[in-house]
């Protein structure tokens, strides 16, 4: 697209005067902001929203809708902007809020990948409940938008129930790394692998296996700490028997993973082969189709491009095949089909009866949905744990290489159908008793008897093989088979260790003992090095040269990097540290902070440890981006559930002016975890405030820690 994009970019440019004063008159005479709709007011007269002192919301409604309208006007008032860039972005408005190729590149996306036809072709079968909820969402925005008019585009407004679903048609893709294909594609990349995420955690010990009778789950999906991506924190209860707490992202009505009083799951991201490029032979708006030729359809997609004068329309044009549609941005053309294409509104109402369930069976019944089309999932209850390799899988014609680029006139490379989810690598209740999904092979899930094992039908499924540090510490941290205390538990999900068989070992420690340099400051680096005891922690100057060392070598998957020279690395972490530092002997948090705003902290951690923390440099240090972010523990009694959660910065993501933008991060370096009240009296114990959507609130300024011992006392009777 850049070709296109500068030269749109320049020929506005030319035709475009800068009058200063036209953006103010733009707005004068632009729409104006909706007043609170009537069905807004039936909604506001049936919710509640409860502040605990941290800022987190607990949104209490007479129905599901009326709690997803709570939540969505709580969620406003701590990021609206994200949100409302969310679903502008969803349905290919992302440019009438920003000019820039940024925006041009998301709105082709969403045409390219067709959220309009999707949501045309599918809302009409979304059951009644499920639109209520995505409605009444989207009326909780338009109260927000009503009562803070200075801070919203209102060309976008009124939201409708379909701009949230869009979220889900136009996320699913992007998942699957469908930005990163397109982009392959483009630089001319005829091999294109969808890349790894860095990673994330997932465990769950099941009560016979520990020593207090309780069945415990790690939620920690290692999402970018900011973006539309990062999760928040909410609590949604209604009278209808929701009762979710958890994580989710700007724009979505449901928790994405948490527990409720029945259940809890955490995701993770898996690699199943969900997307498949055909290479066309075009012909005029023909295509080869086996021994003929078929017919491209074709359309115009309007993408908005904001200007001095106004908002431009930029046509594009997008061919689509029997395969999908025509990517024709790079040196050649290409379809590209993916298993996520018509089950966006699905796989919301897979969430939503996910979040419903009131048992591990209705859960396994919702998981059976099988509309998300990746992500493992760790499942727990009570008397069960549980682990499935989900996704949605191509039932593919064998004689193909499906990693490559394959022949788009072969009417046999054309899949129609998924493989059956009961094919899929899944674990219950093992002899082991507990389960694992840190982003490797699925064969690992546990050990034991009861570990997945491949099979014929999973040939041509494109499954990952990889081995993370994070899988090989679990199991080495499980190994002696004795029972788990709560202090274990806790201990492996913050555990900074790599193992000897780790990609770090493998690819960096062990290599570096053959390396010679006679710099003396590279020679003091690598003897620290291989000095160090493997442990990303406070103190440790061998745990920040490894950062330093590692970091630029590594790509997805822990795969060293063409070019890959480790005694550059070597000399350059030298050199990094007595230029900035003027030493070699630096420990990991001098090197290594978390920071937002104001806020500078210590952090520690690294990169494919149990306690992750990914960076990129900012000056002399390195700063946190992805990695332990929202963290839940969640725990399975004989008298309920309880659980406990951390945020790496607080409730507040998008209010930098807000103390709960980052008041959690002091929490979070210390590796304290506040505990999640759900109990309305428990809440009332630690209120910060109760109000009606549109009601003024102020946060607390409190010191966190002293907040932190009056939740502690409040969950004292635990």
């Amino acid at each position: 697209m850049t070709k296109w994009t500068r030269r749109a970019g320049l020929a506005l440019a030319l035709v475009t005067p800068p009058v200063v004063g036209w953006p103010a008159v733009r707005w004068a005479i632009g729409p104006s902001v909706p007043p609170v709709s009537a069905r807004s007011q039936q909604h506001l007269a049936n919710v509640r929203i409860l502040r605990d002192q941290f800022g987190v919301p607990h949104v209490f409604g007479h129905t599901d809708a009326d709690a997803a309208f709570g939540l969505a006007y709580a969620h406003a008032e701590d990021d609206w902007p994200m949100i409302q860039g969310v679903l502008a972005a969803s349905r290919g408005r992302l440019g009438m809020l920003k000019p820039g190729q940024q925006a041009l590149s998301n709105d082709f996306y969403a045409a390219f990948v067709g959220v309009e036809a999707e949501l045309q072709a599918t809302w009409g079968d979304a059951p009644p409940e499920l639109v209520a909820v995505f409605d009444a969402y989207a009326e909780g925005l338009n109260t927000y938008a009503a009562h803070h008019p200075d801070e919203v585009e209102p060309r976008l407004l009124p939201f409708e129930g379909k701009d949230v679903a869009a979220g889900f048609v136009h996320k699913l893709p992007y998942m699957m790394k469908m930005d990163k294909v397109m982009k392959a594609l483009v630089e001319g990349e005829r091999h294109v692998e969808a890349v790894v995420f860095p990673g994330s955690n997932a465990q769950a010990v099941h009560r016979t296996r520990s020593t207090d009778d309780v069945t415990r789950l790690n939620v920690n999906a290692h999402q970018p700490w900011k973006g539309p991506v990062t999760f928040y924190e909410a609590h949604v209860h209604s009278d209808e028997g929701w009762n979710m707490s958890g994580g989710l992202f700007p724009g979505s009505p449901f928790v994405l993973h948490g527990h409720n009083d029945h259940v809890g799951w955490a995701m993770t991201v898996n690699k199943p082969d969900g997307i498949d490029l055909y290479e066309l032979e075009i012909e005029g708006d023909r295509y080869r189709w086996g021994d003929g030729w078929a017919d491209l359809t074709s359309e115009t997609a309007w993408l908005p491009y904001t200007t001095w004068w106004g908002t431009i329309p930029i046509p594009q044009t997008i061919r689509r095949s029997a395969h999908g549609p025509v990517f024709e941005k790079g040196p050649f053309p290409v379809a590209i089909k993916h298993s996520g294409e018509g089950q966006g509104i699905r796989a919301a109402l897979q969430w939503y009866r996910m979040n419903k369930a009131t048992s591990f069976e209705e859960l396994q019944a919702a998981l059976q949905t099988h509309a998300i089309p990746m992500f493992n999932i760790t499942y727990a209850s009570r008397d069960h744990i549980g682990f499935l390799y989900n996704g949605r899988i191509p039932e593919r014609n064998d004689g193909f290489d499906w990693e490559e680029l394959l022949p788009g006139s072969d009417p046999a490379a054309l899949w129609t159908s998924m493989l059956p989810l009961d094919v899929h690598p899944a674990v219950v209740d093992p002899e082991s008793g507990y389960v694992q999904a840190c982003n490797s092979a699925p064969w690992l899930a546990t050990v034991g008897p009861d570990a997945p094992t491949p099979t014929p039908a999973l040939a041509n499924a494109g499954i990952e093989s990889v081995v993370t540090n994070r899988t090989h510490r679990t199991h080495e941290l499980f190994a002696d088979g004795a029972p788990i205390s709560r202090e274990a538990f806790l201990a492996m999900k913050w555990d900074p260790g790599t193992s000897d068989d780790s990609a770090l070992h493998r690819k960096l420690l062990a290599p570096l003992r053959a390396a010679t340099f006679e710099e003396p400051d590279a020679a003091e680096v690598q003897r620290r090095l291989l000095e160090w005891d493997g442990r990303f922690v406070e103190g440790s100057v061998g745990a920040a040269l490894a950062t330093l060392t590692w970091r630029p070598l590594v790509g997805p998957g822990d795969d060293v990097l063409p070019g890959y020279v480790l005694e550059d690395a070597v000399r350059n972490t030298a050199r990094h540290l007595r230029e900035h530092f003027g030493r070699l002997d630096v420990p990991l948090e001098e090197v290594q902070r978390l920071r937002r705003g104001d806020v500078d902290l210590p952090l520690v951690g690294g990169p494919d440890t149990l306690h992750c923390t990914y960076t990129d440099f900012d000056g002399a240090h390195l700063v946190g981006h992805t990695g332990d972010g929202y963290v839940m523990d969640v725990e399975f009694r004989e008298g309920g559930v309880r659980s406990w959660s951390i945020h790496q910065y607080g409730a507040a993501p998008g209010r930098p002016e807000s103390p709960h933008h980052t008041d959690q991060a002091h929490l979070f370096v210390k590796k304290r975890m506040k505990p999640v009240l759900r109990d309305e009296a428990d809440i009332r114990g630690f209120l910060l405030a109760e109000y009606t959507p549109g009601e003024p609130w102020t946060p607390s300024t409190d010191d966190p820690f002293a907040r932190l011992e009056r939740a502690e006392h409040v969950a004292e009777g635990w």
